[in-house]
């Protein structure tokens, strides 16, 4: 029954999400206007876009190939500090959060929700993916994105510790994904590691 409501929350984030992906496009422009405005728009259709204003910032932070080593080292350890001690990890989030209150019956979801071996070994790929294609960006300069989807990696390893309901905040970041990975693949050559990752 819950389901019919449900369906219309997650359609109208997903719209959100959209517009949001949109407004990343404006992120590296002198203009902060139409970053902005598009956030205030995704804003309206669902009220978590709001956080992503914050992305803004990010257009300051510059990752160099000299930085992949603690990048990696923070990566693995972030995913296997949420893999192994969510529980404690949540009640810290909860205690430090207050706000965080609101969504009680949904961290009560989370604390009852045991993600199947499937599920961390699947982030598991996706994050050795993750990690190779923001490598190969860093090594060649390639795209100015890169500093947003370096973010979103460690926002998504954050977010494995919650239930669906929670964990898909991390959506409107996590969209820029998309474009990294497809850019990425859009070129010429692949060599044959590229290839490996790509299927």
């Amino acid at each position: 029954q819950d389901f019919y409501p449900l369906s219309f929350n997650i359609s109208r984030q997903i719209a959100a999400v959209s517009i949001l992906l949109y407004a990343y496009s404006f992120l590296f422009d002198d203009k902060k206007f139409p970053f902005f405005f598009w956030i205030f728009i995704a804003t309206g259709l669902h009220l978590s876009s709001i956080i992503f204003a914050f992305c803004y910032l990010v257009r300051y932070v510059r990752f160099s190939i000299t930085q992949y080593k603690l990048i990696f080292i923070v990566a693995y350890s972030l995913f296997f500090v949420v893999l192994i001690y969510k529980e404690i990890f949540i009640n810290f989030v909860i205690s430090h959060f207050p706000a965080m209150s609101l969504y009680d019956h949904l961290i009560e979801d989370t604390q009852t929700t045991n993600k199947s071996m499937v599920f961390h070994l699947y982030e598991f790929v996706k994050l050795n993916i993750n990690l190779y294609v923001s490598y190969k960006f860093l090594k060649n300069s390639g795209n100015r994105y890169v500093s947003l989807f370096i973010v979103s990696i460690f926002a998504g390893l954050f977010f494995n510790a919650f239930y669906g309901n929670i964990a898909r905040i991390v959506l409107g970041l996590s969209i820029i994904n998309v474009v990294i990975l497809a850019s990425y693949f859009s070129k010429d050559k692949y060599t044959t590691s590229d290839k490996v990752v790509y299927v």
